[in-house]
């Protein structure tokens, strides 16, 4: 069938023009021209368009300086004119494409499809091969291992940000009280191990730890939090470096000088916390009647509680009676004879007991 354009130029064409217009038959003298080489055919008046020869241009097809207004000097490359009006040529060629740095023409970005190889700014980042089988953003299943990185230790600090941690794994220094953990995305975790004792404190949205106690640390305890999103964090476990007793330092009244060695430890399960103070090396000297002593949390009721050895004026007095008080960490010990600590000579006091924590 013939064109029924009379003018005997039809304009330039793309491919898919000719392909759909294949069997048209052009006029005598009527000329189209395939925009993407600049080559054309003429028609005669009885030959289908896809049997017409094209004429003119190049019988190859063009490399990039050829069809494009931003010509470089390098064959297959063009001007990129959003890194530098000198400079920052893309080149394309079979299998591979290179981007030049404007300033430096290093390359910034550089795939080889054939050496299979990636690079970013001159370095090597992966193979095109990796490429192919790294795991999607939306996720999927890991054919080996994934070996988590360990981040710069971190100061604790009221709010400890380990949400901005470089790696997975961080140590905690310092003893200053935390009551925040940052901010990143829900379902992020964090292994923490700390180096100083410090203070965890619960809070029953931004830092949630288990019962609502608080976690007073030890050296080298380890604990994992995963992330709920916007500042929030949850306790997934909490592993005791030392089996449960943790280590802490009593204080005294009724003493002027102090039970050589006397120390204290305690191990929380639930809400109760057992005590054992102890004094290995001897009396310490009475100043007052009275005697107190300090336990680590503050009890959440009244109690009593029995302390196993005491001494009173150099002589061994036999049990003890502790009194605890809500709201207060600290003990009144009591002599279970009925008779007040004597101000002066040898005083000591030994215990084990549990009390219930606020």
């Amino acid at each position: 069938m013939a064109i029924v354009d009379g003018s005997l130029q039809l304009g330039y064409k793309d491919s898919a023009w000719f392909t759909a217009n294949a069997s048209v038959v052009l006029l005598v003298g009527q000329i189209v021209y395939l925009e993407q080489t600049g080559t054309y055919k003429i028609g005669d008046g009885v030959t289908a368009l896809s049997a017409l020869s094209f004429l003119g241009g190049s019988s190859t097809t063009p490399n990039l300086q050829e069809v494009t207004d931003e010509g470089a000097s390098t064959t297959n490359a063009i001007n990129a004119p959003q890194y530098s009006t000198s400079g920052g040529e893309v080149t394309i060629t079979t299998g591979m494409v290179e981007v030049l740095d404007s300033t430096s023409s290093s390359q910034l970005l550089y795939v080889n499809r054939t050496t299979d190889l990636v690079k970013y700014k001159n370095n090597e980042v992966a193979t095109v091969n990796d490429l192919a089988s790294y795991l999607p953003l939306a996720g999927g299943s890991l054919s080996g291992a994934l070996n988590e990185a360990k981040g710069a230790n971190i100061a604790s600090a009221t709010t400890t940000d380990i949400g901005a941690a470089t790696g997975n794994l961080i140590h905690i220094t310092g003893t200053t009280t935390i009551t925040s953990f940052g901010t990143v995305q829900a379902g992020t975790e964090r292994t923490l191990v700390f180096d100083g004792a410090l203070t965890i404190t619960h809070n029953a949205t931004s830092l949630i730890l288990p019962n609502g106690y608080n976690i007073l640390t030890a050296v080298n305890d380890i604990a994992v939090f995963v992330s709920e999103g916007i500042g929030n964090w949850r306790l997934k476990s909490y592993q005791l470096a030392n089996d449960g007793w943790i280590t802490y330092s009593p204080t005294l009244t009724g003493f002027s000088v102090n039970p050589a060695g006397f120390t204290g430890k305690y191990k929380l399960i639930g809400k109760t916390c057992f005590v054992s103070i102890y004094n290995p090396a001897g009396n310490g000297t009475s100043n007052a009647t009275t005697t107190t002593v300090t336990v680590p949390f503050n009890a959440a009721t009244f109690g009593v509680c029995s302390f196993l050895f005491c001494v009173n004026n150099t002589s061994t007095g036999g049990f003890g009676t502790g009194l605890t008080t809500a709201g207060s960490n600290v003990v009144d010990v009591f002599l279970n004879t009925n008779t007040a600590w004597t101000a002066s000579n040898g005083k000591r006091i030994n215990g084990n007991f549990a009390y219930e924590i606020q």
